[in-house]
């Protein structure tokens, strides 16, 4: 189901009420470009540790995985 024109709280009424997984995955993919600019940001700062930007992204989605599950 497209949920583009439904906004933040009606996901989550989906995700909790329904326990709606494409209502989820949705709510996620609207948020990957800020999860991605702060992944950059941190990215710059410690590029020289080694630290891949993939890894700073992936722990940005976990973030909101369980921001999610828990609200």
């Amino acid at each position: 189901m497209n949920y583009e024109g439904i906004n933040d709280y009606d996901l989550i009424y989906k995700i909790k009420e329904n326990n709606d997984e494409n209502a989820f995955y949705d709510l996620v993919k609207k948020y990957e470009p800020i999860i991605i600019s702060c992944a950059k940001k941190y990215y710059l700062k410690y590029k020289y540790y080694g630290v891949d930007l993939n890894d700073f992204i992936q722990e940005g989605r976990i973030a909101v995985f369980k921001a999610l599950k828990s609200f």
